[in-house]
């Protein structure tokens, strides 16, 4: 797991799945944390292990919150103010067009605080899994066209 920043909200990301097309991740953090959701081309769950999630959606006048067994959900193109206490945990799947995310999940990691490590630790696990996923693609063509001819 690694410390990382995103709109300001702190926290530690273990990824155990990611392809263009959906992700499975373990978030948490140790401190209270809250910032943007951001907006994506991707419907992302997060499922609440231990602690408190508070989601405050675009044009509502409430927020709600959510803990341990609850799944809050982010729909594509919608945005929310979200708020962690210390010590919650989740798990995050993400469905759409994940490298839509990256940009968001990336900004403050380039621009603020400069965390080249850890940006090399996510673009090299996210690569990973991309090379993973292309080598099963193609040897389910290959064996496609095998069984064909």
């Amino acid at each position: 797991m690694d410390i990382h920043e995103c709109w300001g909200m702190d926290g530690s990301i273990c990824i155990l799945h990611a392809s263009l097309t959906e992700y499975v991740l373990f978030f948490g953090t140790g401190i209270n944390t809250s910032g943007n959701s951001g907006r994506y081309w991707a419907n992302i769950s997060d499922t609440i292990l231990t602690g408190s999630f508070r989601q405050w959606k675009e044009g509502e006048l409430k927020s709600t919150v959510f803990g341990p067994g609850e799944t809050v959900y982010h729909y594509w193109g919608e945005v929310s103010a979200v708020e962690w206490t210390a010590q919650t945990w989740m798990v995050e799947y993400g469905r759409g067009f994940i490298p839509s995310t990256l940009g968001f999940a990336l900004a403050d990691t380039i621009f603020s605080t400069q965390d080249f490590v850890t940006l090399f630790y996510i673009l090299r696990v996210y690569s990973k899994a991309l090379l993973l996923e292309a080598g099963t693609a193609l040897t389910d063509v290959k064996a496609f066209f095998r069984e064909s001819l």
